[in-house]
């Protein structure tokens, strides 16, 4: 894994690589960390029902953190799922960070 952090303009860059190792690690339900822990990955299978759990979250972290092991246990959706408009949500006052 290679971790990256630089400015685009005004804007801090935060660059992960990775490699075939870390993608079967993710796959097994194991995140990475980048090493200043700033960013965390993880995989799901199912990234639309994880997006609807987050949303209900209300920035809850340790929902989300259940809401993620969840998903990483659900069946694995088909791919080319369809395409969803990006979407931004704001949270008053995330919990539990």
């Amino acid at each position: 894994m290679i971790y990256l952090k630089g400015h685009s303009g005004e804007k801090e860059v935060h660059l992960l690589i990775l490699e075939s190792a870390n993608l079967e690690r993710l796959k097994a339900g194991q995140p990475i960390r980048s090493v200043d822990k700033e960013v965390a990955v993880f995989w799901t299978p199912d990234v639309v029902w994880l997006s609807e759990r987050i949303k209900e979250s209300n920035g809850d972290m340790a929902k989300i953190a259940a809401a993620i092991e969840e998903a990483r246990q659900r069946p694995e959706k088909p791919s080319p799922r369809p395409y969803h408009e990006p979407e931004v949500k704001h949270f008053d006052k995330p919990t539990g960070l």
